[in-house]
């Protein structure tokens, strides 16, 4: 065995052990995904909410989604014609918000409202938080 052969083991072994740990990291994220996921896609909007933590049957999924359905179409209607005076009012505020900001701050402002979620989502789309409508939880800045 050569001087240099013993440095090039040492970096195949290294090298095929971090490809073991980072597939067995992947996998095991998948798994926990797997397993903690919804079990039901809620219909997105108020009955999401409303029926959080609530464990339904595939028939009570189904009519409930029948209903989500029935009144969909109308709420809509409702939020086309009433959400840009909704976000008017909020594109004000956030200007005089903004202005009471200091750059850094108005900086991390700017970049919270670049990412946040649609809302109202469109019609047909998904929830606005993902799966279940649920907003994120607020944790530290």
């Amino acid at each position: 065995m050569s001087a240099e052969q013993g440095p090039r083991r040492m970096r195949v072994v290294t090298a095929v052990v971090l490809f073991v740990v980072f597939v067995a990291g992947l996998a095991t994220g998948a798994a926990v995904v797997h397993l903690t996921g919804p079990r039901f896609h809620h219909p997105p909007g108020p009955p999401a909410m409303a029926l959080r933590g609530i464990d339904l049957s595939p028939e009570q999924r189904a009519r409930v989604d029948a209903i989500w359905e029935k009144y969909r179409p109308r709420i809509d209607a409702i939020m086309r014609e009433t959400f840009p005076r909704v976000r008017a009012a909020e594109d004000e505020m956030n200007r005089e918000l903004r202005a009471e900001l200091k750059p850094e701050q108005q900086k991390r402002f700017d970049d919270n409202e670049a990412h946040r979620p649609p809302f109202p989502p469109s019609p047909g789309g998904p929830p606005p938080f993902g799966p279940g409508g649920e907003p994120p939880h607020p944790g530290p800045p």
